[in-house]
């Protein structure tokens, strides 16, 4: 048997059960249209709306975001159950005028909201495997945000593709942001690294690998037959 993995984290996890032969593979994906940064103030949140995703941690640093770019703007995209409890903490935090709710979006409109975005947001508090989000928005140029937890910083180079912050923590992941729409060039410089790492990724690499992986395993089977 031979066990295949997406992360280096989940492989290392697995190692830890007792099972040892694992080859790690990198999910790929579709890499979508370059396009380069606008002059906007524009953060994107894309995914589930749910405690584990740590939105909640992000609205929170749009207070100090806020006070250094009024103009910043946050799109949240996706639904899910935490939505209501968002919602009365943007009241809460008065930033009904920074913060909009967009929903569900088909996978034709997502090219566009990445787009529009100046920096992509991934504040996840759970142990995630390997979000394809954030390299989804490397792939159209934009820096991303993200947390250390699970795969994310297999990904995520830091200071090269974007930031990493510690889970939960709003005072960084403010500090970040102002950082980087205070230093343009680094934003576009970010920008075009994250796009060369994309392109590492992309799924025509990654079913290269399998159909590797899975022309060994066949050979090792007719030769034990």
């Amino acid at each position: 048997d031979l066990f295949i993995t997406p992360s280096m984290k989940l492989k290392k996890d697995l190692m830890k059960t007792g099972i040892l032969n694992i080859r790690n593979i990198y999910t790929g994906i579709k890499l979508l249209k370059y396009s380069k940064l606008n002059k906007g103030n524009n953060l994107l949140y894309m995914g589930r709306l749910s405690k584990e995703k740590g939105i909640k941690y992000l609205l929170k640093a749009m207070i100090n975001i806020t006070k250094k770019i009024p103009a910043v703007h946050l799109n949240i995209t996706g639904g899910g159950p935490e939505k209501e409890n968002l919602e009365r903490l943007i009241k809460q935090l008065k930033l009904e005028k920074n913060v909009s709710f967009i929903g569900q979006i088909p996978n034709k409109e997502i090219e566009r909201y990445y787009k529009i975005s100046n920096i992509l947001i991934v504040p996840s508090i759970c142990e995630e495997v390997f979000p394809l989000v954030g390299i989804e928005a490397m792939s159209a140029g934009r820096p991303v945000i993200g947390t250390r937890v699970g795969g994310i910083p297999e990904w995520l180079d830091d200071g090269k593709t974007g930031f990493l912050v510690d889970p939960g923590n709003s005072a960084q992941i403010a500090e970040k942001v102002i950082q980087l729409f205070s230093n343009r060039k680094l934003m576009d410089k970010m920008g075009e690294n994250g796009r060369k790492k994309a392109e590492q990724l992309d799924i025509k690499n990654h079913i290269k690998e399998i159909e590797i992986v899975y022309q060994e395993v066949i050979d090792k089977y007719k030769n034990n037959k």
